[in-house]
């Protein structure tokens, strides 16, 4: 996570959230394994600009570790209503950080549903990338946290949320029966993957070539609700 939102640290205050999705791009040929659904160009800036766009929204963030994510959106206008992380060290600093915020100790012990949730609009979080990084084992499915992905589509149910971000490691695109139970999931609770974008690091101000990946899911309704300028 922070090699992706490396504006929250690294960059100029001015290349907040909206200026690095502007810079995702992606090319099948650098990675054989990605799905024709993933982004191939850079982001519209109309498209760029919706979150920024949204004022006062609140959000929660689902795995949030040292808080790289939750600041990136903080400084784009957004309000951190509710952070989920396990680590003490980590749960302790965001705390510090965002006393206002209601804090989990755990994604999975659901102790997050008994949140005010009235003015979530949008829910973020980077699952565990053990089950598909190709450092590791790239077991996929059949690791114990490849759950987490579609996991998420209850907590997006829950909350109300109109947008779910997802992020991970590229190689998660290699495993098209977890993406697919991952889509099926949020259809089941009104939501659609209406884009997939990949961005790297050193395009956003950092000094690694590590790429993420971004899943975008919107509730139905919401997507009717957009300017018909807008498109994805």
């Amino acid at each position: 996570r922070d090699a992706v939102f490396a504006c929250a640290s690294h960059a100029s205050p001015e290349a907040t959230l909206p200026a690095v999705i502007s810079c995702a791009s992606v090319s099948e040929k650098s990675h054989p394994a990605l799905s024709k659904d993933v982004l191939s160009e850079p982001i519209s800036p109309a498209v760029t600009s919706v979150i920024s766009r949204t004022g006062n929204w609140g959000f929660v963030e689902a795995f949030g570790g040292i808080g790289t994510t939750v600041r990136a959106l903080s400084q784009e206008g957004l309000t951190p209503l509710g952070i989920c992380e396990n680590n003490p060290l980590c749960l302790s600093l965001l705390a510090r950080t965002w006393p206002d915020a209601q804090l989990s100790t755990d994604f999975h012990s659901d102790d997050w549903r008994v949140w005010d949730s009235r003015s979530v609009r949008v829910l973020t979080g980077g699952p565990s990338c053990t089950p598909y990084a190709g450092c590791g084992k790239m077991s996929g499915s059949a690791h114990p946290c490849a759950s987490q992905l579609s996991d998420m589509a209850g907590m997006a149910s829950h909350l109300d949320v109109d947008l779910a971000v997802i992020e991970n490691v590229v190689d998660l695109l290699r495993f098209q029966d977890v993406l697919e139970h991952t889509d099926r999931q949020f259809a089941e609770v009104g939501y659609a993957r209406v884009l997939t974008f990949i961005m790297r690091h050193n395009s956003v101000g950092g000094s690694s070539s590590r790429r993420r990946v971004f899943l975008w899911y919107e509730k139905e309704e919401f997507t009717q609700l957009l300017p018909p300028h807008v498109s994805w």
